[in-house]
């Protein structure tokens, strides 16, 4: 998994950037910050295109982080979703299934980021973080 700033600012609201969830680039979301609150460690995040999306029309994400004792934190991820209710129950099985593997590799990165200094710039990187712990 790889993702890059695509337009306006590289942080904040209204900064977008495209994720990729392979290494060809061919899995990927473009998505742009809504809100984004430092003091509350949460941010809300809006899913605008996309290969890798569920098949809803509007789908937002926020994301809490929480301490939790001296060396975790708990990351909460909540998605609000427009659709009917049959694409909101397709999406939320699609969503479980192919997203947790993506955001366990995503905090994987994080965590070799946090305990390292060293950045994952690509989904084969992660990959290697992932496999080794």
């Amino acid at each position: 998994m790889a993702s890059r700033s695509t337009s306006g600012p590289a942080t904040g609201v209204g900064a977008t950037r495209r994720c990729e969830f392979d290494a060809e680039g061919r899995r990927w979301v473009d998505e742009q910050v809504e809100a984004f609150d430092p003091a509350a460690r949460r941010m809300r995040v809006a899913m605008l295109e996309g290969t890798f999306r569920p098949p809803v029309r509007d789908l937002v994400a926020t994301i809490t982080v929480t301490p939790s004792g001296d060396d975790h934190s708990i990351v909460d991820l909540r998605m609000d979703m427009d659709g009917t209710l049959l694409q909101r129950a397709l999406a939320a099985t699609v969503v479980r299934a192919k997203l947790t593997p993506a955001l366990e590799a995503l905090l994987a990165g994080i965590e070799h980021h946090v305990v390292t200094g060293q950045d994952v710039t690509d989904a084969t990187s992660l990959d290697r973080v992932t496999s080794t712990g």
